[in-house]
């Protein structure tokens, strides 16, 4: 009965802090945590053409899961950034489980830099994008290219847009 009811105090502590970080995270960011399907990522690194030579940043990386897609099809160097909590925590979890070269940075990606990046992916809303046209004009080196699941960001210049196989809209963007 003991033995229960530790088990019972640890997985409600650990509900509770899930749930929290989780609203914490939507409360500072406005964005929730949705995970980006795994068929997706595939043909998107072949269409871009991203290979181990380029360096791939993900705005809102979540438990890691598109970082560590993109770095086994491609071999290339990938960094995640994320503000929640818990999200960060699973893919730090997962990257040291599955042995990945990602860097997972916590917390805001826009107080980081992004000029390193050859690629930027993100799923993020609508208002938050002038304020990433903006930071990425700034920061991000002529040649960078941006993709935006689901929604299009009309402050930057879209060279590319494209289905997934699970119908989302990629919208591609260079700066």
């Amino acid at each position: 009965m003991l033995i229960f009811l530790i088990g019972f105090l640890i997985f409600t502590i650990l509900l509770l802090f899930i749930i929290t970080s989780a609203f914490l995270g939507f409360l500072f960011t406005r964005v929730p945590f949705v995970p980006t399907g795994g068929a997706d990522i595939e043909p998107m690194v072949k269409r871009l053409g991203i290979n181990n030579t380029h360096q791939v940043f993900e705005l809102g990386s979540g438990n890691g899961k598109v970082v560590f897609l993109i770095e086994k099809y491609t071999g290339a160097k990938v960094k995640g950034f994320e503000s929640t909590l818990w999200t960060h925590l699973w893919a730090v979890i997962k990257k040291y489980i599955t042995g990945s070269k990602a860097e997972l940075v916590y917390g805001n990606f826009y107080k980081h830099s992004w000029q390193d990046a050859d690629f930027l992916y993100m799923y993020l809303y609508p208002p938050l994008m002038p304020q990433l046209a903006e930071k990425a004009k700034t920061d991000c080196r002529p040649g960078t290219t941006i993709v935006s699941r689901d929604f299009p960001n009309s402050h930057l210049n879209q060279i590319d847009y494209f289905k997934t196989p699970s119908g989302h809209e990629m919208y591609v963007y260079q700066i």
